[in-house]
């Protein structure tokens, strides 16, 4: 039973939840916008994370681009290549994306639990006032 038990829990954690409630759903940081230089050293920019993530997955980006995010130092630029396979512009674009995803599913997921239980009460209620017409009923015919 213990043994059991604790592949419930491992399942439910590797499912995003905790004690059977869904895992709290931490947004992403807010976007930043990226910058590079041109060929001729001209700053291009600003640029939408998913943008320049669209970029990058299509190839369009040298890998010696010199890029630099709003949050760095307007003289502080970084190779791409520098940047590791997954840049950090593209983790937090896929970050955002997954959050999205969950937020929506949590969303759908509570508006079908919601219309389960406004079903259960309509049912109930349909019951009670059915119950209620036919004690109604066996008080008139017990007066008569």
């Amino acid at each position: 039973a213990a043994a059991s038990a604790a592949a419930s829990a491992a399942a439910s954690a590797a499912a995003g939840e905790i004690g059977g409630l869904p895992a709290p759903l931490l947004a992403p940081p807010p976007p930043k916008e990226w910058f590079y230089r041109d060929l001729e050293g001209v700053v291009q920019g600003p640029f939408t994370e998913e943008q320049i993530s669209e970029w990058h997955r299509s190839k369009y980006l040298p890998a010696n681009l010199p890029m630099r995010s709003s949050d760095d130092p307007p003289d502080s630029y970084t190779p791409l290549s520098e940047m590791g396979s997954q840049p950090p512009f593209v983790a937090a674009h896929l970050a955002r994306q997954k959050y999205a995803a969950e937020l929506e599913k949590r969303q759908a997921a509570q508006a079908a639990q919601q219309a389960e239980q406004e079903k259960a009460s309509l049912a109930e209620a349909q019951r009670q006032a059915e119950a209620d017409a036919r004690a109604a009923a066996a008080r008139e015919a017990a007066a008569t």
